[in-house]
């Protein structure tokens, strides 16, 4: 079997390509491998020019600004070569929930939901973090709280 590898900054997702001359047991095992890998569920935020391993648990929060998507963990920002829809889809059953078009909140983090003078809904979090729910996804944050039926 032969391996060939190609990073470069022009692709924009990870492609597997397995060429051979009939699906043998041999190519099966590999579709099979790529297939049930594990996935640690970690992700990766840069920061001062250093690569930092994020555990989803510990992210307070993704945010997208200025064409960058950020994580925060307590205070500490790192960006993240993900769009926000991308981790929309990663997080939606590790307890994570969309409460903009520009930011996901991980629920686990939650200190408070408060009442903007303007009507509007603040979401508090245990970092002092604070964002805007958006009446679009009030009744998603609503629902993913457990929170009843009021608006």
């Amino acid at each position: 079997m032969k391996l060939e590898i190609d990073i470069q900054e022009v692709y924009d997702e990870l492609k597997v390509i397995i060429q051979h001359k009939e699906l043998n047991d041999e190519v099966q095992e590999v579709i099979t491998q790529i297939k049930t890998r594990k996935d640690s569920g970690a992700l990766v935020g840069y920061a001062n020019e250093k690569m930092q391993v994020m555990k989803p648990e510990d992210i307070h929060r993704f945010y997208g600004q200025d064409g960058r998507v950020f994580a925060v963990i307590n205070k500490k920002e790192y960006i993240v070569r993900k769009k926000l829809y991308e981790l929309e889809e990663i997080l939606k059953n590790k307890g994570f929930v969309r409460i903009s078009k520009g930011s996901i909140v991980n629920l686990s983090y939650v200190n408070s939901i408060e009442t903007t003078f303007d009507g509007a809904l603040s979401i508090v979090l245990d970092n002092g973090n604070k964002d805007i729910i958006s009446r679009r996804y009030v009744k998603k944050v609503k629902a993913a709280l457990g929170i009843g039926g009021q608006s």
